[in-house]
């Protein structure tokens, strides 16, 4: 498939779920990043978080970028900075809690590097074996944009593509090994409602 580069965002003050365009765009791939994930999970929250790592999630949650190229590149750079931030906070080893952790996960599952993926993983992982259930689906996404990063099938359907040609979303192909108990335990829906969702999602900006 061809196309552009998408993630999913939160419109500011609204519930509505947005691809917002990355540059530079190295494949045609939208992902499910903390904002977008928890108002799609049933019963769960934002987190409530106070400090640094939480005003970075903020202001990306809230940087949706705008249209011309100009604007693109600007929000980028302004992304570069809040990465940038974040691995230098946990180089430095700062302590932080559980939802600081979510925080960072899902600051760093906008990168397209494999270390900072694995980073996220780790500290989503190390937040719900802490107690903090929210941290099951952010792990799945890290392991599936790892994956996806490296060609492979996705593992538990938190990734999409968009066609140009057809002029919707699909659900990334997925390994047939997992199965849907194993997507429930991390907090996801089923692979039919991962696909069904397809459909749903509004064609990028």
């Amino acid at each position: 498939m061809q196309g552009t580069s998408f993630w999913l965002r939160e419109a500011p003050g609204t519930s509505r779920l947005r691809p917002s365009r990355r540059l530079p765009a190295p494949a045609p791939f939208l992902s499910l990043t903390l904002g977008a994930l928890l108002a799609l999970a049933p019963g769960c929250a934002a987190p409530d978080g106070s400090g640094e790592l939480e005003a970075l999630y903020r202001a990306s949650a809230n940087d949706l970028g705008g249209g011309s190229p100009s604007e693109q590149e600007a929000a980028e750079d302004r992304r570069s900075v809040r990465m940038a931030r974040v691995r230098e906070l946990l180089d430095e080893g700062a302590e932080l809690t559980n939802v600081e952790r979510l925080y960072a996960a899902a600051l760093l599952l906008d990168s397209a590097a494999l270390e900072d993926l694995a980073r996220a993983q780790d500290l989503a992982l190390q937040a719900a074996a802490a107690g903090e259930d929210r941290g099951f689906p952010l792990a799945a996404e890290a392991i599936d944009r790892q994956l996806l990063t490296l060609g492979r099938p996705q593992r538990y359907g938190t990734q999409y593509v968009w066609s140009a040609s057809t002029a919707t979303w699909a659900l990334y192909p997925t390994d047939p090994v997992t199965g849907d108990v194993e997507r429930r335990a991390m907090g996801l829906v089923s692979l039919a409602e991962a696909r069904a969702r397809a459909s749903l999602l509004p064609p990028p900006d």
